[in-house]
């Protein structure tokens, strides 16, 4: 399909799988426009813990409609677009990440990519750092389903280098979603 034409690594209607370990996805990219480094669509029971995510010109952990998700652990450095995607997704946990970005660090998202309106809900993002040119956490963009029941605590938000975050957290609608049940709780945001 299109939505993994262009991923280093992808699956598709698969459960109970893990990425693990100490090793680096390499994109060996200078600039945006390539393929995602992960890219998993209906999924469900997925792990993924303690890799690297380095040079990627396209989004570097993108989930579409897969639930029951743990990121931990993960470093991404020189991101081209965004970090972490959870796209349509449920019951996701995010903690102790360090991300760097030029685009959006971490973005929920609730696409029409499945073709229906599907919520984005139980997302938690904890203990991590946040670095973006653009948006540290940001929900609205691709907005036609819902975000339900958000939490982002004790995170760090920044700029990269000199260049000053647009936003440390950044609540939209774009496409007419709800949002409810969205909880922001001991953040620091340094050059925003």
């Amino acid at each position: 399909t299109t939505y993994f034409h262009h991923a280093l690594i992808w699956a598709e209607d698969v459960e109970h799988i893990a990425i693990l370990g100490q090793g680096t996805v390499d994109g060996n990219f200078t600039e945006r426009h390539g393929p995602k480094a992960i890219a998993l669509k209906r999924c469900a029971y997925v792990d993924i813990q303690g890799i690297q995510i380095r040079n990627a010109p396209n989004y570097c952990i993108s989930l579409l409609g897969t639930d029951w998700v743990n990121i931990e652990g993960v470093t991404i450095q020189n991101a081209y677009a965004d970090g972490i995607d959870p796209d349509a997704c449920r019951n996701v946990r995010i903690s102790n990440c360090h991300i760097e970005s030029s685009d959006d660090a971490i973005v929920p998202k609730a696409s029409f990519s499945l073709g229906e309106r599907r919520a984005c809900e139980n997302i938690t993002v904890t203990n991590c750092y946040l670095a973006s040119e653009s948006n540290s956490f940001k929900l609205g963009t691709e907005s036609g389903g819902d975000f339900k029941r958000i939490a982002v605590s004790n995170c760090v938000m920044s700029g990269i280098g000199n260049e000053p975050v647009r936003s440390g957290v950044s609540l939209e609608s774009v496409d007419g979603s709800n949002i409810d049940g969205i909880t922001i709780s001991n953040c620091t945001m340094i050059n925003a």
